[in-house]
């Protein structure tokens, strides 16, 4: 969490940013883990995640239920870009 503390430090604790997930390799997470998330980085008001195959895009839409934020799933990286920038959820 070091880039976390430095993302903080340079822009404080106010501000509110976007995470982009850009899933190239497949893994998965316990969705759950956005509980978490939300609950100790407030700072993180949406997150896009990038799915490059079928089964990660279905991993992607189980995780939306579990996320209390704004979240897209994109089949690009511009697109999460470009979703990020018009969404309006970011400082």
């Amino acid at each position: 969490m070091l880039a976390a503390k430095d993302i903080l430090g340079y822009y404080g604790e106010e501000a509110k940013v976007a995470y982009i997930s850009n899933r190239v390799n497949s893994y998965s997470i316990d969705p759950q883990d956005w509980a978490n998330v939300t609950e100790n980085a407030t700072q993180i008001t949406a997150t896009a995640i990038v799915s490059y195959s079928s089964m990660s895009e279905m991993n992607a839409n189980l995780e939306k239920h579990f996320a209390k934020l704004d979240m897209e799933t994109c089949n690009s990286l511009e697109e999460a870009i470009t979703w990020v920038i018009n969404s309006k959820v970011v400082d």
